[in-house]
């Protein structure tokens, strides 16, 4: 009896060192045993059941899904310290006026904009545990406790008190204070049976499984109280659970545990009806919930344009190389929008005769890298100082690129500054170096560029602009005339670009297009080319 009171004692202090404020693993004393119950973490058990609700996997979230990625998430949603006291952190660096109180409810987008801080910053391990910490606080807005601010474990007056002096703000019923005093043996403010409840049933698989798919809401951080809410609607339709919770009709002041106190499931093996169904509601509300919140997180974040880069900054009818990155975390294929001044500028049209005007798509590369994004691509092109207003006149300017994703999320735009020098007059001495035109030469074609309209395979018709860069030895006015062996043209057919179409993917995979153009003499040149 001796060893097994000295041994109670030793664990009952190991144990009062950790905090507990929600879900979490619980201690069984009794006359003839003592058992520490390390049961699977409740907030795992909730995520891991979300991401098959969710069907994370089968849905297409590269993100969510890649190892070292997911392994954060599961950090994160685990981190209690993170979730609660980094909360506070956030919410007193922000300045919004408090700690916890503020952080989970009051400004419950402090998370999500820090999550967007550190993806945008590229530092995807932080932002994806931070992920990890929003599925924590809404799962935890399921606890009746919380719902209806009662205090409840070590710590609890500071977690819901008001302010930064929330510990003397505390009303002193419900200070966590220590008996004897200055030794940690025994709180006045217990452990919520309610969640010990909950954990026990979840660890051992014996909450039914309810949770039909998940629940999408417009944006990430409104899921905590959206949680919350719909777990006091739940509360408040029956006036039962008053004697475990008593009413609380505002988020901003406290409550504390009804007539039955803090007795949740005491000594009741089954639990009733009722505390059954209660059970049932918030497990598969935290389940549903989580499962959405994850997929609109993934949908939500926004491809990442990177390391604009031209170089020479100072060219002239030479050209220039124009590279960039593009990061994605969910949607492989990415429109690419490069501008000539502001985004609403002419778009460039590189010597391949590409279009970057941000309606053709372009695919990233997967990315297999420890902590990186699922999709990435390092970009390279020529410019000549081509875009869709014409050539560009000599003098400064800057590029702009703006990347959007397939979930429609913008990147930030950059920008990258050059300078185009037209070349000088031409002395009156034969340039050698250069094949001199021939007085009534025919036009000449370089090559026929071809840029894709269609958003995707699936869509029909296939659409192309074809372009075709010819040019003529006196500068004359050309005129042009264009045929193909597959498909149809849609449009004026006598100008250097023309609208391709075709209706069947695929039928035009090895489609020749023949174009002649034709100067003010009447000389000619013919070219044919296969489109792909």
């Amino acid at each position: 009896m001796r060893l097994f009171f000295i041994a109670t004692i030793l664990v009952t202090i190991f144990l009062a060192a950790a905090p507990v404020f929600a879900y979490h693993s619980e201690i069984s004393i009794g006359s003839s045993e003592f058992s520490y119950k390390f049961s699977q973490d409740t907030h795992s058990e909730i995520t891991n059941f979300a991401y098959s609700v969710g069907k994370i996997a089968n849905n297409k979230y590269p993100d969510l899904v890649k190892e070292d990625l997911r392994a954060e998430i599961f950090e994160g949603d685990s981190d209690e310290s993170m979730a609660h006291q980094g909360s506070d952190k956030l919410a007193v660096d922000a300045k919004v006026g408090g700690q916890n109180e503020f952080a989970w409810f009051g400004a419950p987008d402090l998370h999500w904009k820090q999550v967007l801080e550190d993806y945008k910053n590229k530092r995807f391990k932080e932002a994806y545990r931070r992920i990890g910490v929003l599925l924590h606080l809404t799962e935890d807005a399921t606890v009746p406790a919380h719902v209806r601010i009662t205090p409840h474990g070590r710590g609890s007056e500071q977690y819901f008190g008001a302010g930064k002096t929330s510990r003397t703000d505390a009303q002193p019923t419900y200070k966590n204070n220590r008996i004897p005093p200055g030794i940690s043996l025994l709180e006045t403010v217990g452990d919520d049976l309610f969640e010990q409840v909950v954990e026990n049933l979840a660890s051992e698989g014996k909450i039914r499984l309810m949770a039909g798919g998940p629940v999408e809401l417009p944006s990430p951080e409104v899921y905590m109280k959206a949680t919350r809410n719909a777990v006091r609607r739940y509360l408040d339709s029956d006036s039962y659970w008053n004697q475990y919770w008593q009413k609380n009709n505002t988020f901003n002041s406290w409550g504390r545990y009804g007539t039955s106190g803090n007795n949740f499931g005491k000594g009741a093996n089954p639990l009733g009806s009722k505390e059954t169904r209660l059970v049932t509601f918030v497990f598969n509300t935290a389940i549903a919930n989580t499962a959405g919140q994850l997929q609109v997180i993934s949908k939500k974040l926004p491809p990442i344009a990177a390391n604009l880069s031209i170089s020479p900054k100072v060219f002239d009818e030479k050209g220039t190389k124009i590279t960039f990155s593009v990061l994605e975390n969910r949607t492989r294929a990415v429109r690419i929008k490069l501008t000539v001044g502001d985004g609403n500028g002419p778009s460039i049209i590189d010597e391949d005769g590409k279009i970057y005007d941000g309606r053709s798509l372009f695919d990233l590369d997967p990315e297999t890298g420890s902590f990186q994004l699922p999709f990435a691509k390092n970009f390279t092109l020529n410019w000549g100082g081509n875009t869709t207003g014409g050539k560009i006149t000599a003098g400064s300017g800057k590029v702009t690129l703006a990347v959007v994703d397939g979930d429609g999320n913008p990147s930030e735009i950059i920008n990258g500054a050059f300078e185009y020098q037209k070349v000088g007059k031409k002395s009156f001495l034969p340039d050698r170096s250069k094949k001199m035109p021939t007085v009534g030469g025919v036009p000449t074609i370089d090559r026929i560029g071809n840029t894709q309209l269609h958003d995707s395979y699936d869509e029909t018709p296939h659409r192309y602009l074809l372009q075709v860069f010819a040019g003529d030895p006196e500068g004359g006015k050309l005129t042009y005339s264009w045929s193909i062996n597959c498909g149809y043209f849609v449009g004026a057919q006598n100008g250097s670009q023309i609208e391709w179409r075709y209706n069947t993917p695929g039928e035009c995979a090895e489609a020749v297009v023949t174009v002649v153009v034709k100067d003010s003499e009447g000389l000619s040149t013919k070219k044919s080319q296969a489109v792909f």
